[in-house]
């Protein structure tokens, strides 16, 4: 079995095939946040009965996923054959997440169909048991299903989330999934009744490939006579005009207010990837953020959270007057908006006016 991985690990790819040519083989230890080990390795057939239970347990923990537990006639026979079937193949896996020598929970992908004209395609699942939520098990299993998924030679991977799973599509856009689209009935719960599904794929041959930015290479540059006409060319994605202002009115607005804000490009590696403007509100006092947005073709790369950190240490510096209150807002139905600013401490003060929440984030 392949080693750990380390500084002087092989590449991903070389990690699969050390022993049978023919299967896809996966077996790397995480650093998990608690400090604890967690070993991901294939579903073996003797993991039956594990695997059995986790499937019991996770799915009556929440209502994000297929089934009720009650709804399951799946037997632990049946389970270890279906690992072992996933062992055998060359092109599909089902990980499972070992911690403390318990099944924790598992990951897999599946081809959508053998036939030409689809079998670039792979669907993605996972499950992970809500006392281990938050240890990073989820992205450890979802980089793993990634990296066999091109292992596998798909070019495309793909899932669908219930869109009240905001943790779940923060983690999935955050490694690069991007939505092309919604199922508004989607799944008929018992308690919630229609839950909209969130239709998300990646582009193996593009996204997967692409190095996350680290803050180092995000600064903002304000908008001047020299890239205002590069702010003028950002896109949004189609539907995403509803959550933020596009820069052209973002610039109408800094020119009104001329006086208390600043409009900045937010550049990587020197090319203009997103907008973002920082207002003063001299009546609160506050410092607001408004219309951040970053380009269409740049979206699910880490840009936007590493932006924000250089927005909040700007107004740090307290540029336009004293004050340790930052306020934004954030669309209702933008749940991967509102995942970030909680990551970086905003907290929603319960006003609200139509849609759209105000979080707060005190830098005192």
């Amino acid at each position: 079995m392949p080693e750990a991985a380390s500084e002087s690990s092989p590449p991903i790819r070389d990690r699969f095939l050390r022993k049978k040519e023919r299967w896809m083989e996966y077996n790397q230890t995480v650093n998990l946040k608690d400090g604890r080990v967690c070993l991901l390795r294939n579903g073996a057939e003797e993991d039956g009965q594990a695997f059995l239970d986790l499937f019991l347990l996770t799915h009556g923990q929440t209502d994000y996923l297929l089934f009720y537990p009650d709804e399951s006639s799946f037997t632990m026979q049946q389970e270890a054959e279906y690992l072992k079937k996933k062992t055998d193949s060359d092109d599909e896996i089902e990980i499972l997440a070992e911690l403390d020598g318990k099944i924790v929970g598992s990951a897999g992908i599946e081809c959508v169909g053998r036939r030409e004209k689809t079998r670039h395609r792979a669907e993605f699942g996972i499950a992970l048991d809500k006392a281990y939520w938050g240890l990073g098990i989820g992205r450890a299993l979802t980089e793993a299903c990634i990296a066999c998924a091109k292992h596998a030679g798909y070019t495309q991977l793909e899932l669908a989330a219930v869109a009240d799973n905001h943790a779940a599509l923060s983690l999935y856009t955050s490694m690069g999934f991007v939505e092309y689209g919604r199922n508004p009935k989607g799944f008929h719960s018992r308690f919630s009744e229609w839950q909209e599904l969130v239709l998300m794929r990646l582009e193996l041959d593009i996204a997967a490939d692409t190095p996350k930015p680290k803050n180092a290479a995000i600064e903002l540059r304000a908008i001047t006579d020299d890239n205002f006409l590069d702010a003028f060319h950002l896109k949004l994605k189609p539907g995403q005009d509803r959550f933020v202002s596009h820069p052209i009115r973002s610039l109408a607005q800094a020119y009104v207010y001329r006086d208390q804000c600043q409009p900045f490009g937010i550049y990587a590696d020197g090319t203009m990837v997103g907008y973002v403007m920082v207002i003063y509100d001299y009546d609160v006092p506050e410092y607001d953020i408004w219309h951040m947005m970053i380009d269409e073709s740049m979206q699910g790369q880490g840009f936007g959270s590493a932006a924000l950190d250089r927005v909040l240490a700007y107004i740090r510096t307290k540029p336009f007057g004293p004050s340790d209150r930052i306020a934004l807002t954030c669309n209702k139905n933008n749940p991967v908006a509102k995942m970030l600013y909680e990551s970086k401490g905003f907290a929603e003060t319960g006003v609200e006016d139509e849609d759209e929440i105000e979080l707060v984030f005190t830098t005192a």
